[in-house]
């Protein structure tokens, strides 16, 4: 039986800046040449849905700048509890003012009535929170699900075994779509792994993309050998 997979600790918004930076740039690469485009992301391991807002909030500001595309993200973590406050988008004063600055504040989130006692409480819109999709999912043992364009997967593998993490990259690699490309942390490397991905560097960034020729020729080779 697995045990759950652990939740990530730091669940701040717009956590580690120059990631989305670097993913602003990544969006507008994927989407300026095909206007009117439908872009699909998978936010992994959302913890408290922080990410995932943080990301809706980052692709509403790319459409309002006059980058024509829509978009949908799928945001999943390991158990249904954790999942709660995530698909609420009711967060603490001392929560929003992690990574929130004034004027996202004010255009993003609704003042809320406190759970207990007076205490400031605030609610994501109704406007980000239609955007998103939150599910359970545990990525050492997955089921099928759509394909998507770009995977965030920031930190999530760091606490797997090695034939965990080799399970999971062949995972995400078979529902990247060709095109696609998977977001790791900024600490985060796929060296020492034994992948069909390939490092791809992207204004100073390095993001991954899957080699499907690599894993149907190994998949052969397995079959053959079977």
């Amino acid at each position: 039986m697995l045990t759950p997979m652990p939740m990530l600790t730091d669940v701040r918004f717009f956590r580690d800046k120059s990631a989305f930076n670097n993913l602003a740039k990544l969006i507008d690469y994927k989407v300026r040449p095909r206007p009117g485009c439908e872009l699909s992301l998978w936010c992994c391991g959302c913890a408290g849905g922080q990410d995932a807002y943080s990301l809706a909030i980052l692709c509403e500001e790319l459409r309002a700048s006059g980058l024509n595309f829509a978009y949908r993200i799928y945001a999943s973590e390991g158990g249904a509890h954790e999942l709660s406050q995530a698909r609420s988008g009711l967060y603490s004063q001392a929560e929003v003012q992690q990574g929130i600055a004034a004027s996202r504040l004010e255009k993003w989130f609704v003042k809320a009535p406190a759970e207990t006692g007076d205490k400031t409480s605030w609610q994501v819109k109704d406007v980000l929170r239609s955007r998103i999709e939150f599910s359970t999912f545990d990525l050492r043992k997955p089921v099928a699900m759509k394909e998507v364009d770009i995977i965030i997967s920031r930190n999530v593998l760091a606490p797997f075994s090695m034939p965990e993490k080799e399970g999971a990259l062949a995972f995400l690699g078979s529902i990247l779509k060709p095109d696609g490309y998977l977001v790791l942390g900024h600490k985060e490397s796929l060296d020492e792994l034994s992948s069909d991905f390939y490092p791809v560097v992207f204004e100073k960034s390095t993001f991954y993309q899957y080699d499907r020729s690599l894993a149907l020729a190994e998949s052969l080779q397995q079959e053959q050998a079977s």
